[in-house]
Parts: C-alpha cells; structure tokens; sequence
C-alpha cells in the first residue's frame, strides 16, 4: 500500500511538472507576443529546471529566449 501511494504521488508530481512546463513555454510565447521581453525571459527561466524537456521544448526555450 505504501509503495502504491509512492509512486501515485510521483506521477501526480511528474504529470504536474510537465503542465507546468507547457504553461511556461506557452505564457513566454504570449509575453513576447505582447512584447514584455523582460516577462518572456523571466518565463523561461520557470520551465528548465522541472525536469528533463523534450528536444522540441528545449528548441523552443531557446528561441523564445534569443526573441526576449
């Protein structure tokens, strides 16, 4: 029982990281799009370190930062 709650948790919290993530990559992308480049930059700075990201996300870290 107590290794089932573990590892629910652990999901939960990996799930919750990657919602986070996305959120991160999507409200830079709509700072930037509004043209607070100093809001967009901070954003990025929340997504990298939840964990490991996609190489997609990480290209599109990159780009948003470089455009902030």
């Amino acid at each position: 029982m107590k290794t089932l709650i573990i590892w629910a948790t652990s999901t939960l919290l990996l799930g919750c990281s990657n919602i986070v993530k996305s959120g991160a990559i999507v409200e830079a992308q709509n700072a930037l799009n509004d043209r607070d480049f100093s809001k967009a930059l901070e954003t990025t700075e929340i997504a990298e370190p939840l964990g490991k990201l996609s190489p997609a996300d990480t290209m599109k870290l990159h780009y948003l930062r470089g455009r902030s």
